[in-house]
């Protein structure tokens, strides 16, 4: 709802500050993504009474377009992390897996047991299962791992995309 900042009525410290510097009128919206309020259009103006009905539904239009947009934006954001971590735990699996095979064939065992070994090694030592597994895949090649290239890379060279 439309207030003047000359009010002095709600919010006598901000009321007084906006005055100081020439502020007599001002509008907040929530903006909501989801049912939760996860922001606020604020329009100031130097005049008393500046946001009548006609200003305050531009503005609450306003204000549901760039809700819409930041959910979009929250959702892009949030997807884009689980993208990273999906790629993070696909590549780490692969080092995984390979330490996995040399485990096997060093031991002549199933990969259960393989895996049983390398989560054994991890928690004695208190390290990452990845990083033992690293280094198990840097001591037989010699080198460490490298990044499988990106699943988008190899449809575009089988030509699938």
């Amino acid at each position: 709802m439309p207030a003047r900042t000359t009010d002095k009525a709600r919010w006598p410290e901000f009321e007084r500050r906006a005055a100081s510097h020439g502020i007599r009128s001002c509008l907040a919206l929530p903006l909501r993504s989801e049912g939760k309020r996860i922001g606020a259009l604020n329009l100031y103006a130097r005049d008393a009474s500046a946001f009548g009905a006609a200003e305050a539904r531009r503005a609450a239009d306003f204000a549901e377009n760039a809700s819409g947009a930041l959910t979009l934006a929250i959702r892009l954001a949030s997807h884009a992390a689980l993208i990273g971590q999906l790629r993070s735990s696909l590549a780490s699996r692969t080092v995984i897996d390979q330490a996995l095979g040399i485990v096997m064939a060093r031991e002549q065992c199933t990969p259960a047991r393989a895996f049983a070994i390398l989560r054994s090694a991890s928690q004695n030592r208190n390290v990452k299962l990845r990083e033992i597994a690293s280094a198990i895949v840097t001591s037989v090649s010699g080198e460490p791992p490298q990044p499988s290239p990106a699943f988008d890379d190899e449809l575009s060279a089988i030509g699938a995309s």
